[in-house]
């Protein structure tokens, strides 16, 4: 996660690093690939896990061409060590991209939009990035920390503000992770989460290190080795299983499939904490499916309405053609918005037969357990048929 950064201005060629990057860089490629052939054939929330490895990948490749071109590519020329901005050099840039890529992926895992104060604190971390590189590029000067903080140690501000993003995204991911460790009601998952987390908690706690820096006389200490348990775990568990990109911390209750018409023809009651009292919150949402198809008839699809608050849940609706797919969890996210939209594609492909016998109603078959598409499109769930018939509203 963190570059690994070959001496670009001595212009030494080491080659042992040189060899450590070129493995970087092909293990990134073959997994960007793979994560690429996994979202062509549906997992359309692998563009989080290719923007990474992609990332990784062209890093790794720059930090190649840098001791062989640094003197015939202008832009690898600007950068000269602590006397130039950090934006002047394209791996660190690039391994700033390659973290926010990671901290969008955790705000999605946990909620539906980016918490604002934590995208303010990165918007004003890179306004100061910027501001750094502005300054210099007019005065030829650098700014330090303790330019603003006179108790600071004598530090880039730039490096402050890029440790400030990492640090910050690193928590946030830590947190996500320890979030689907703790919902985690499936053994093979949880291993894989487990993986992660622990990989996570090492290089999280380890880079307060760095950024201790900034404020205490410490000697320096170099974090490419503890980045790498990271790499290998994201590539390990998402080339093993890509549907687990989908899994979503937050307990599902009750899922439920309908026609716009207000046809029920399919029910599940989910194994994840769930009490009788959810059982019963079927009922509910049969009802408020038919009131939205009273007040919205044909026109439901067309209609932006994706969740309603209730008790201390939410009711998730997700509407393909005049197919209906309401879940009952406790909180919203975007991830679990995504699972749905798979889980409704796959579900009208397997079963397109029957549900045009339910659009014309003479329908001879239902629908039959879900389970396994269940297991692939929203992960962790261990699904309980409750009904699979059709029902007239």
């Amino acid at each position: 996660m963190i570059a690994i950064q070959i001496n670009i201005v001595s212009h030494e060629i080491d080659w042992f690093l040189l060899t450590v990057v070129m493995i970087y860089t092909i293990v990134g490629l073959v997994i960007c690939i793979i994560a690429i052939l996994d979202f062509r054939k549906g997992v359309r929330a692998l563009d989080y896990i290719i923007v990474y490895f992609g990332l990784l990948t062209l890093t790794g490749i720059i930090q190649f061409l840098i001791p062989f071109l640094h003197d015939d590519l202008s832009f690898f020329g600007l950068y000269e060590g602590t006397s130039s901005p950090l934006a002047y050099n394209p791996v660190r840039n690039m391994g700033l991209l390659s973290i926010l890529a990671l901290f969008v992926f955790a705000e999605h895992i946990l909620n539906d939009e980016v918490n604002k104060v934590r995208l303010s604190i990165i918007f004003s971390s890179l306004t100061i990035y910027i501001v750094v590189l502005l300054n210099f590029m007019v005065n030829q000067e650098l700014i330090y920390v303790n330019d603003i903080f006179p108790f600071a140690q004598e530090t880039r501000l730039d490096e402050f503000a890029y440790d400030i993003i990492w640090y910050l995204s690193l928590i946030m991911i830590t947190i996500a992770f320890y979030k689907q460790y703790r919902n985690s009601i499936n053994s093979e998952y949880t291993s894989s989460i487990l993986l992660i987390f622990i990989a996570l908690s090492i290089f999280t706690v380890s880079y307060l290190y760095e950024w201790m820096e900034h404020f205490f006389p410490i000697v320096d200490i170099d974090f490419v080795y503890f980045s790498i348990p990271v790499f290998i775990a994201l590539a390990y568990v998402y080339t093993k299983n890509p549907h687990f990109v989908y899994y979503t911390p937050h307990d599902i209750h009750f899922l439920q499939i309908t026609m716009n018409t207000g046809r029920l023809i399919y029910t599940a009651d989910v194994k994840s904490r769930t009490t009788e009292k959810d059982f019963f919150l079927s009922f509910s949402i049969t009802g408020i499916n038919t009131l939205l198809t009273e007040v919205l008839m044909s026109n439901l699809s067309d209609i932006k309405m994706e969740k309603i608050k209730l008790n201390h849940g939410e009711i998730i609706f997700q509407v393909i053609d005049d197919v209906i797919l309401t879940v009952y969890t406790d909180k919203s996210s975007r991830l679990l918005k995504r699972s749905m939209k798979y889980f409704i594609r796959e579900f009208i492909i397997e079963n397109n037969e029957i549900l045009e016998m339910y659009r014309k109603r003479t329908f001879t078959n239902i629908i039959g357990s879900l389970d396994e598409l269940l297991k692939k499109c929203i992960p962790l769930l261990s699904s309980k048929v409750i009904e699979a018939k059709a029902v007239d509203l």
